[in-house]
C-alpha cells in the first residue's frame, strides 16, 4: 500500500509551544507534504485537493495517483507516507495501532502552529510592511528579535560603508553591559573575556558610528535577543538526536520538522535557516515562501520578507 509507519517522531511530544491559532475542532492529522495527483475525499463534502498543511479528521480518505504521494503526521506524533497510486483511510484505530508516547499532541501542536504561518495576512499586511520599508545605513541582521542556542552569538551587520569605524553596544535589562569599537568588518563574534550572558534575560544591541566628521552620528535600530536557558536548549538537542535517528521523512518535511521544533522555542533565526533548507528541496511550494515571508517580517528582515510575498504574487 506503500505506506510507512514511524514511532521515532513521537519524541518531538517534549515540545511546548502556547498556541498561537487554535482549531475549533483538534484535526487528527495535517498533510506535511504533498506531491503530485493528491485527493482528499471528505464524509459529506465531497473531495478536495491534497495540500500542504491541509488539516486532516477521521473518515477522511486520502487517495494518491501514479507518481504522487502525502506525507501525514498524527496529533500523537507519528507519521505515514501514502505512495503512489494508494488510498488510505483516516480512523481513530490507525492512532491507536501505532506506537506513541500518548504527549505527541504537543509536538503535533507545535508543527500546526508553525504550519499555519502559511496562511496570508491581507493586503493590509503587506501595506504595513511596505510602509516601514526602509534602507537604514546602519542595520543589525543577527541575531534581531529571537532566542539563540550558546551564549557566545555572533554580531552581524549591514553597513553604509563596509571600513566604517562604529561602536557595537550590548545592553542587558538595566544598564550597558558591554561596548566594543570595530572598523572594516561586518561580524563580531562575543569574546570569551565578555561578561557572560545568562538565560532568561533580554539582551538588545545597537551600532552607532564614531567617526568625529559623521555628525551627527548614525545610529542604528536597537534590536533584543535571548540566550535559551540550559535545559531547554538540552530538550531541543536531545529531540533532534532522536529525529536523527529514527528513519526521516521527505527531505522537505524533515527539515519542516526541524523548523517547527525551533519556531516552537522562539529560535526564529534558526528556523528561518532549516525554512530555507526546505525550500532547496521544494521550492516551488508556495506555502513555504509564505512561512519564509512571515518569519522573516518577525525578526524585522521586512525587504526579505517582502521579496518572497512579491514571489508569491508574480506566480499567482
Amino acid at each position: 500500500m506503500g505506506k510507512k509507519i514511524v514511532s521515532g517522531l513521537a519524541l518531538c511530544a517534549f515540545l511546548i509551544l502556547t498556541p498561537l491559532l487554535a482549531f475549533a475542532k483538534a484535526p487528527l492529522a495535517v498533510m506535511l507534504s504533498c506531491r503530485g495527483d493528491v485527493v482528499v475525499i471528505k464524509g459529506g463534502e465531497g473531495s478536495i485537493k491534497g495540500s500542504f498543511g491541509l488539516a486532516l479528521e477521521a473518515g477522511d480518505k486520502i487517495k494518491t495517483g501514479e507518481a504522487s504521494h502525502a506525507e501525514i503526521l498524527f496529533d500523537n506524533g507519528n507519521w505515514i507516507e501514502v505512495g503512489p497510486s494508494s488510498s488510505m483511510q483516516l480512523k481513530d484505530s490507525k492512532i491507536k495501532e501505532s506506537s506513541s508516547t500518548g504527549m505527541g499532541g504537543k509536538s503535533f501542536q507545535t508543527v500546526q502552529n508553525f504550519l499555519k504561518l502559511k496562511d496570508a495576512k491581507g493586503t493590509s499586511f503587506l501595506a504595513d510592511l511596505r510602509s516601514d520599508q526602509k534602507s537604514p545605513q546602519l542595520r543589525p541582521t543577527s541575531p534581531c528579535q529571537t532566542k539563540i542556542r550558546g551564549d557566545k552569538p555572533t554580531f552581524r551587520w549591514a553597513a553604509f560603508d563596509p571600513s566604517a569605524a562604529l561602536r557595537l553596544t550590548l545592553y542587558n535589562e538595566e544598564d550597558i553591559h558591554w561596548q566594543h569599537d570595530i572598523k572594516g568588518v561586518a561580524s563580531l563574534s562575543y569574546p570569551d573575556d565578555a561578561p557572560p550572558l545568562v538565560s532568561g534575560v533580554a539582551y538588545s544591541w545597537a551600532l552607532e558610528t564614531t567617526d568625529p566628521r559623521i555628525f551627527p552620528p548614525l545610529r542604528s535600530q536597537v534590536v533584543f535577543f535571548e540566550v535559551l536557558p540550559s535545559e531547554e536548549n538540552a530538550k531541543v538537542e536531545t529531540i533532534l538526536v532522536e529525529i536523527e535517528k529514527h528513519k526521516k521523512p521527505s527531505a522537505s518535511a524533515y527539515h519542516l520538522l526541524r523548523a517547527s521544533l525551533f519556531f516552537g522555542h522562539g529560535l526564529m533565526e534558526a528556523a528561518i535557516d532549516e525554512t530555507l533548507k526546505a525550500l532547496e528541496y521544494d521550492a516551488r511550494n508556495p506555502a513555504l515562501h509564505s512561512i519564509l515571508a512571515r518569519l522573516y517580517a518577525e525578526v524585522g528582515r521586512t525587504e526579505e520578507a517582502l521579496g518572497e510575498y512579491d514571489r508569491l504574487l508574480e506566480e499567482r
